[in-house]
């Protein structure tokens, strides 16, 4: 049996009553971004909306912001790496084959990443990486997964616990709304 993260994640992040998600359709978005989201997190996103979890994690819609510039702090972070990125798992996105694409970071270099291959979105596999310290993990998705293991103390919690840190993903259980400001 498939296990609904989303409506977990929902028992212990109360979604906002109104969550911003932005003017533009989820068609919209793939044309411009070359890219198809799971259902997964195209539900996250629009339960959620774009806002702070706890008061470190933000996360923002693609459907709110400018399609380009969605994903560009973070390309460049990736590049930045090294010879190529040579640091991170994948190159970023858009590459050819697989590749990163940003969707949620918490300021202080930490940020969790989609695997994108062929222009689909994938939601079993999600990466996390330090733009600071150069580290990464692979953990199992969706999101909504991610985010409700680091919430309830669950197994993906103790490894991101282990590379990250725990002041990095000490997140509360409280989700505040915001306008994205990218």
């Amino acid at each position: 049996m498939k296990v609904d993260w989303l409506a977990l994640l929902s028992t212990v992040l109360p979604p906002p009553a109104e969550p911003l998600v932005g003017e533009s359709t989820w068609e919209q978005v793939a044309e411009a971004l070359g890219v198809r989201f799971p259902p997964a997190y195209k539900g996250l996103m629009d339960t959620y909306g774009s806002g702070l979890v706890g008061s470190s994690l933000s996360l923002v819609s693609p459907r709110a912001l400018h399609f380009r510039a969605w994903s560009t702090p973070s390309r460049e972070a990736i590049a930045g790496l090294g010879p190529e990125g040579s640091n991170s798992p994948l190159p970023p996105f858009p590459a050819p084959g697989a590749s990163l694409l940003p969707v949620a970071g918490n300021g202080n270099g930490d940020d969790i990443f989609l695997v994108v291959t062929d222009g689909v979105a994938d939601e079993e596999r999600v990466w996390m990486g330090n733009i600071r310290n150069l580290d990464w993990l692979l953990v199992p998705g969706p999101i909504s997964r991610l985010l409700h293991d680091v919430l309830t103390g669950g197994a993906t919690s103790e490894a991101v616990v282990a590379v990250f840190g725990n002041s990095a993903w000490t997140l509360q259980p409280t989700f505040v709304a915001m306008v994205p400001t990218h």
